[in-house]
């Protein structure tokens, strides 16, 4: 008579009990399969809230450092910037597990993206300095070139890579040495030097902290308007500055957009709302809107202080980064799970 032990994926050891087993490793998660949650970091505090999906249900905290920026790579791999220590942190989905610390390289934190492969890129700046970008791999590794942007990367607001890490797009808060709040630059990454504009200043509006550069090459702006009587809105533009779509998110006077990104496969957008003057007392909210068609699928409302009596949401303010968390279910040690009775076989 021979026992035939059962193993899990990863080689740990399990337990015959009845018609039930015990993990007693820790099994290697799946890879992601659609999107779990959004987290949401804490640009004061170490707690980051997580909510879930769709319903925007409060799902627990993660202990992150404070920042106001944050991207998550498809592997579920996300950086943050630590406001403190002024360190490019990344960390594990869904646990938040930290794996790396890189730098300082600046001492302000302007933007944070990636190529949404493996390499995320930090923009920072010294002072009323122009921005310099370093890149991180996902190994936490840093990459050998450091680019100083023109003088129009002063206040850098968003900014991403194209896929093939050859141009950088970004816009900008500075009006002087050049820049203007709505324009897109475009920054050549392999020559280290400034390429024509992408798409010209918009009136009346302001580029907002998120720029994404889909699969399909497409980029997405967000726009803020700086008069009442505006539509507040994302815009999906061509690589050569043609306009692709217009996603509206509404009226200034009653909303605001504040910050958004990709879902999982990116197939649609998560939007985070403010409340307008007119509508004081809305609650904020998040919207899905489906890129294809603009629709919207999916949309709920939280309350900024105490939301739903947690307290994790206190803090959460416009500046905070929407990080959209891929679906993970994980076994976790110790949990029992219900399998047919070993049996023993004669050689």
């Amino acid at each position: 008579m021979a026992v035939f032990p059962v193993l899990t994926a990863d080689g740990s050891t399990i337990l015959a009990n009845g018609f039930a087993v015990v993990v007693t490793g820790t099994p290697t998660p799946p890879p992601p399969m659609g999107d779990s949650s959004i987290l949401i970091t804490d640009f004061v505090v170490t707690t980051a809230a997580v909510l879930g999906l769709p319903s925007g249900a409060w799902s627990g905290t993660l202990e992150l450092e404070p920042s106001d920026f944050g991207v998550i790579l498809p592997n579920q791999i996300f950086a943050i910037f630590d406001d403190g220590t002024k360190e490019t942190v990344l960390y594990q989905a869904p646990a938040g597990t930290e794996l790396f610390r890189v730098g300082p390289f600046g001492s302000t934190l302007a933007n944070i993206n990636s190529d949404r492969a493996h390499t995320f890129y930090v923009g920072t700046t010294v002072g009323s300095s122009v921005a310099t970008i370093h890149t991180v791999s996902d190994a936490g590794i840093v990459g050998g070139t450091v680019w100083t942007l023109p003088n129009t990367s002063k206040s850098l607001l968003g900014m991403a890579p194209d896929r093939a890490n050859t141009i950088l797009y970004y816009g900008s808060l500075t009006t002087g040495g050049g820049g203007t709040r709505s324009v897109v630059y475009r920054y050549d990454l392999v020559n280290s030097i400034a390429m024509t504009n992408l798409v010209a200043a918009l009136t009346n509006y302001n580029t907002t902290k998120d720029i994404f550069v889909l699969n399909d090459g497409t980029i997405l702006v967000g726009y803020h308007s700086t008069i009442f009587g505006q539509q507040e809105k994302i815009v999906r533009y061509n690589t050569d500055g043609t306009m692709n779509q217009t996603y509206l998110i509404g009226l200034r006077d009653d909303y605001s957009l504040n910050r958004f990104a990709p879902n999982t496969d990116e197939s649609t957008i998560w939007v985070w709302i403010q409340n307008g003057p007119n509508n004081p007392a809305q609650p904020v909210h998040f919207s899905e809107i489906r890129l294809s068609d603009g629709v919207t699928t999916n949309s709920f409302a939280i309350t900024e202080a105490g939301s739903q009596g947690n307290p994790a949401l206190h803090e959460i303010s416009n500046s905070c980064p929407v990080i959209v968390l891929g679906g993970t279910t994980p076994p976790m040690p110790g949990t029992t799970f219900p399998i047919r009775r070993l049996r023993r076989f004669a050689l």
